[in-house]
Parts: structure tokens; sequence; C-alpha cells
């Protein structure tokens, strides 16, 4: 993760380029990060089941992983109250 070790600094540059919405963008930067360190962990789980299963079964989970995450989202709740007041305010 070459982009992690400059995270301090990328924020007040983003922040000084595009003015509004600084919390958001400071968390999708974070984020960025905690996505990319997920990642690297997954090549690791994923490199050992296709060493003990095989690529088949390194593949099959690679393709499962994006469908369980969307099934997941489906059921999460909505906020529909939080999105009005966000509105509201603005």
């Amino acid at each position: 993760m070459m982009y992690s070790n400059y995270l301090p600094q990328m924020i007040p540059f983003l922040v000084a380029l595009t003015p509004g919405f600084k919390a958001t963008k400071a968390a999708i930067l974070v984020s960025m990060g905690f996505a990319g360190g997920i990642g690297g962990f997954a090549v690791i789980l994923i490199g050992r089941i296709g060493d003990m299963c095989g690529l088949t079964s390194a593949i099959l989970v690679i393709f499962l992983l994006p469908i369980l995450a969307g099934l997941a989202a489906l059921f999460m709740k909505s906020r529909p109250a939080a999105h009005i007041q966000r509105i509201a305010t603005r």
C-alpha cells in the first residue's frame, strides 16, 4: 500500500483542492486505506485456500464474496429519517 504512508498529507491537500464536505473526503481517504489493508489480508487467505483446496476452490471463494456482501447489503436497514434531516439542514 503505497498511498497509506501519505494519508496524513493527502487529507488537507484534498480538502484544500475542493472545499465543502471536508469530513466526507477525509472518511473516503481513510476507508480507502482500510479497504487496501483488508484486501491485502484477503490475498493471503485466498492464497492459503488455493494451496489447501485447489485453484477452483479459491476462485469460487472470490466469486462468492461479492454475492454474499450484496445479500448482506439487502438486509441492512435504511435510514430515511436521517436523509430527510440532512437535506433539511442544507
